[in-house]
């Protein structure tokens, strides 16, 4: 390129001048423009002056300054005066309240709270004057004689008519002096009587209470000429004439030419073009509405489930689009309205509205989240005490999770446990730990004054009574009892008892190697799955040791398919065609396990194991609580020591399902450790710790709330003493009358059914009766103070189920918000099913920016062409008849007026 052609580079400083002249020249154009607004008068009652409303107040409670008055200065039309606007309204007592938000240039001032006096119909403007944004009321009177008929009032009563009232007529103070005689309104000027003897009431006829006369509303609207019935301010007065002057003009061609254009008038407003915008405003706020419903009902499907929502595209027809177009396109199937929305909105690409995107479901997903969350609250803040139950467990991405429950009494008198959410990241230091509580219960607007129950796991940073986290809660909190985990605790002496002997380690390390070895190869589990043809025969379960019941599972499976299992074996040591040392390990099991060692070793742990699977799953019920637990436990104890003396049953069992009368001890020695001065025997020491944990822990909260379940067998001194120690603990809970309200609660508590003697049974008898409940206020405060306090970590386990499958290896990438938030919707899926589905539509924002585009030019014209086809050709002989009445009455009006 030639030097000549080269574009030349301006400096700096001429850019900067020739920028600088342009946007003087911008501004001179705009401020030479005239105004858009100036092309247009504001409608709706007359202009007032702002000021003029304030004097008339009795008490104001606002002071003008110099810059409030000018703010608040309103321009008033050349065509009114104060005086015509005063008669239009009235101020009884006007206290009124002005917010000023000062930012520079820009003010803001609204009035509130105005009450009125004598007023029939209220119209609430909305002016922009100047800077400032004032609101304020305007009235319109039901007084004729008042009426200035500018174009707004005309515009008013021509589509509301105004009918008198004849019971806020005082006819006897209605008397005018006429001629020689004081004569009074008769009511019977209100009615027509006809030939037939029937009266009809006359609507169109008005009375002005304050110039005591007639006025004909159609005939103040339409009449060209103004007569005395139409007549400004002063109205029909002849009361001695007043029957026949009325009748007359009831019969008056240009009062019923009125009444014909009054009533043309509302058939034009009913056919206008405003209308048919209007009705396209409403079917597009439906069709939306209705879409959105659509889309939540997906989006809830999905959540509740647990499932994913997208794929490896946003493309509707793909195959890889995931399950929520997927669904959608499913839906399309069958409605034609959401086939007709995906057709013509789907695949537009950004900046185009039509919900389907990601970000709208996200959106949506927030919101619910959300809004179950808030139910929650609400529920616990009308509960008023809860516990919280607290664990901790890594993510697929390694990254620990904990997980915060809440346990609260339901309006029912029932205790439930709701999820709250996810605190990714927090660490092992029961500092921090406890500081994201508190963080997570202030922004829910929790009170933590209120806990009365904290749960955690065994480990010294939670259940520390010095610096662990009970400790730290209690100091928030000095009634927030530490329960320990009762499932932990059972699943810990369960696998103790069952490792506790050599036999008991062999035993499981056998049946472990018998399921690895016949579900290794796809041959022996084939032959293995044979065994569901044995009457009351099950699979080999596997031993879990993180499993609560999988100990109970692998006794179960193998004593009811013990005899298949033998024959099983033995097919596969004889089979040739096997190598030699799977034959040899198959030969070294069947040994092993075709004893009478191995199975007596079965027949006693299968029913023990079988009553703490029981007593297990029970502990982890929702609506447990600790007087249940105690007799759980001592039930179960009560069990194990009756089996004690029933070696000879389980023997004889074991001996008809063996076949084999001896055992087969090994010849070894027994290994014994030499015990020192200051050592225990091994196995004391952790049944010891034990019934340490279960009288600190249990025993005391049980002792404090005991008198409850036993309270028809204590004596009233004793119950004034237990009450009286309980009352002293909880001294911001319970007031000095619980005392004796728990002594008239024994008396009372005969007369309940037997199934309501519990505690919880209690709690819910005083909710379903109102009486009972404000007689025994202190004893049904006490119970929801035991009955809230939880029994297992049940919850916070069933919350890291959710969270593998919410978060999994292919959804590793999920936010923690979200992450929550879908945890949340798929726990707490029964408060989902309860949303209601209008109120999220209404809450969500993109739905008012899609209303907010309705009323455009599309709309406009597709509603002009709905006209112009009505009137054109899809219109019938009547419709056509009203089309062409209306144009002829818009002339006759436009004529007269």
């Amino acid at each position: 390129m030639s030097d000549a052609n080269k574009r030349k580079s301006l400096s700096g400083f001429q850019y900067r001048k020739m920028s600088k002249a342009k946007k003087e020249k911008e501004e001179n154009i705009v401020r030479k423009t005239t105004k858009l607004d100036t092309y247009f008068k504001i409608k709706g009652i007359a202009t007032r002056d702002l000021k003029y409303l304030l004097e008339q107040c009795d008490t104001p409670t606002l002071q003008v300054d110099e810059k409030t008055e000018e703010i608040l200065s309103y321009k008033i039309n050349d065509d009114m005066n104060v005086d015509d606007i005063k008669d239009q309204i009235y101020v009884k007592t006007v206290p009124i309240s002005m917010d000023f938000d000062k930012k520079e240039s820009s003010q803001k001032c609204k009035i509130k709270n105005i009450e009125t006096n004598n007023v029939d119909t209220l119209e609430t403007v909305k002016c922009n004057v100047k800077d400032t944004n004032v609101q304020y009321y305007c009235w319109f009177s039901n007084d004729p004689a008042k009426w200035v008929l500018n174009e707004s009032e005309f515009e008013y009563y021509s589509k509301n008519q105004v009918t008198t009232n004849l019971v806020d007529i005082q006819f006897n103070k209605t008397f005018r002096r006429i001629g020689k005689y004081n004569r009074k309104l008769p009511r019977e000027a209100f009615f027509r009587k006809l030939l037939n003897g029937e009266f009809k009431h006359r609507n169109w006829l008005l009375y002005s209470q304050s110039q005591n006369s007639l006025f004909c509303f159609y005939y103040l609207l339409f009449a060209q000429r103004k007569t005395k019935f139409s007549r400004p301010g002063s109205g029909y007065i002849d009361w001695k004439n007043c029957l026949l002057d009325v009748n007359n003009h009831e019969k008056f061609i240009k009062h019923t030419e009125s009444v014909r254009k009054w009533h043309s008038r509302q058939l034009d407003n009913q056919y206008c073009i405003q209308n048919f915008l209007k009705i396209e405003i409403s079917k597009e706020e439906e069709y939306w509405t209705k879409l959105l419903h659509q889309l939540i009902e997906t989006i809830s499907f999905l959540l509740t489930k647990g499932l994913a929502f997208r794929g490896d595209n946003e493309t509707v027809g793909s195959k890889f689009n995931g399950n929520y177009l997927s669904c959608l396109e499913l839906l399309s199937k069958f409605d034609p309205i959401h086939a007709n929305h995906i057709d013509k909105y789907s695949n537009k690409g950004r900046g185009n509205v039509s919900y389907l995107s990601n970000r709208i479901c996200d959106e949506f997903i927030d919101l619910m989240s959300k809004t179950v969350l808030q139910c929650i609250v609400k529920e616990i803040k009308i509960a008023k005490y809860f516990s919280i139950i607290v664990d901790s467990t890594p993510d697929v991405t390694k990254v620990d999770q904990l997980t915060v429950a809440v346990r609260y009494i339901c309006k029912d008198g029932l205790p439930v446990e709701r999820f709250i959410g996810f605190l990714p990241s927090v660490g092992h230091k029961a500092k921090k730990m406890k500081l994201e509580l508190m963080k997570i219960f202030k922004n829910l607007d929790i009170d933590m004054i209120n806990c009365r129950g904290q749960l955690f796991d065994n480990a010294n940073n939670m259940s520390g009574i010095y610096n662990g986290l009970q400790a730290r809660i209690k100091q928030k909190s000095n009634t927030a009892e530490f329960v320990p985990c009762l499932a932990h605790f059972l699943n810990l002496v369960g696998t103790f008892a069952a490792e506790l002997t050599s036999m008991g380690n062999k035993f499981f390390l056998r049946a472990q190697n018998l399921y690895t070895f016949l579900f290794a190869s796809t041959s022996r589990n084939t032959l293995s799955k044979e065994l569901d043809q044995i009457p009351n025969a099950q699979l080999l379960k596997n031993l879990c040791p993180t499993r609560w019941s999988s100990r109970y599972s692998v006794c179960k499976s193998i004593k009811n398919g013990y005899v298949g299992i033998l024959a099983a074996l033995e097919i596969i040591y004889n089979d040739s065609n096997q190598q030699n040392a799977v034959k040899h390990e198959a030969k070294s099991i069947y040994n092993k396990i075709k004893s009478l060692n191995f199975v007596f070793i079965l027949v006693v742990w299968t029913p023990l194991l079988e009553k703490f699977d029981k007593t297990s799953k029970s502990l982890q019920l929702i609506n447990i609580d600790l007087s249940c637990v105690v007799s759980l436990y001592d039930s179960l104890i009560c069990y194990i020591q009756e089996q004690r003396n029933n070696f000879e049953i389980f023997l004889s069992e074991a001996i008809k399902i063996s076949g084999i009368n001896k055992f087969s001890w090994e010849e070894t020695r027994t290994k014994r450790k030499n015990i020192f001065f200051d050592e225990e025997l091994s196995g004391e020491v952790i049944f010891s710790n034990s019934d340490k944990m279960k009288n600190e822990a249990y025993t005391k909260l049980c002792d404090k709330f005991g008198f409850f379940s036993d309270m028809e067998n204590i004596e009233a001194s004793e119950l004034r003493n237990k009450a009286l120690k309980l009352m002293e603990y909880y001294v911001n809970d319970l007031e000095v009358e619980f005392v004796e309200e728990i002594v008239q609660f024994k008396k009372y508590i005969i007369h309940f059914p037997n199934e309501t003697k519990n505690m919880q049974g209690m709690l819910k008898y005083l909710n379903n009766n109102p009486s009972l409940n404000t007689t025994f206020p202190n004893v049904e405060i006490a119970l929801k103070l035991f009955i809230c306090m939880p029994c297992s970590n049940a919850s916070g386990e069933r919350s890291f189920f959710v969270l593998k499958r919410v978060k999994n290896y292919l959804r590793s990438s999920l936010s923690n918000e979200k992450t929550s938030a879908l945890s949340i919707l798929c726990i707490e899926n029964e408060i989902v099913k309860n949303i209601s589905l209008t109120s999220l539509v209404e809450r969500n924002k993109q739905l008012e920016e899609v209303i907010s585009q309705i009323p455009k030019l599309t709309n406009y014209f597709s509603s002009s062409r709905q006209l112009a086809n009505i009137s054109n050709n899809e219109t019938t002989n009547e419709n056509v008849d009203i089309l062409t009445s209306k144009k002829k009455n818009e002339t006759m009006y436009e004529n007269e007026v």
